[in-house]
C-alpha cells in the first residue's frame, strides 16, 4: 500500500466515525486515491520536474483542477479543527 493510498484510506474511516457519509461522497474520497497515486508518475515524468515530455495545458488544468477539488473538501470539513 503506497503512502497515500494509506493516508487516505485512513482518514476515511475517520471520518466515517465522525460523521453520516453518503456513499457518493465515499467513492469520490476512495477513488481520488488512486489520483494522488497517478499524481507522482504525472510529477515525475510528465513535467519540468525532469527532462520530460510534458502534458499539455488542458490536461495539466483538468489534474490540477480536480486535485484542488478534493483538498478543498477536505479543508471545508476540517475547517473547525483548524480554525479556517
Amino acid at each position: 500500500m503506497t503512502p497515500s493510498r494509506w493516508a487516505t484510506a485512513k482518514y476515511v474511516k475517520a471520518l466515517e466515525a465522525e460523521r453520516d457519509v453518503r456513499e457518493i461522497t465515499r467513492r469520490i474520497i476512495k477513488s481520488a486515491i488512486s489520483v494522488f497515486d497517478q499524481l507522482n508518475d504525472a510529477r515525475n515524468n510528465r513535467s519540468f520536474a525532469y527532462d520530460n515530455d510534458l502534458i499539455d495545458h488542458a490536461e495539466a488544468r483538468f489534474i490540477f483542477d480536480a486535485v484542488g477539488a478534493f483538498l478543498r473538501v477536505v479543508k471545508s470539513i476540517e475547517a473547525s479543527r483548524f480554525g479556517t
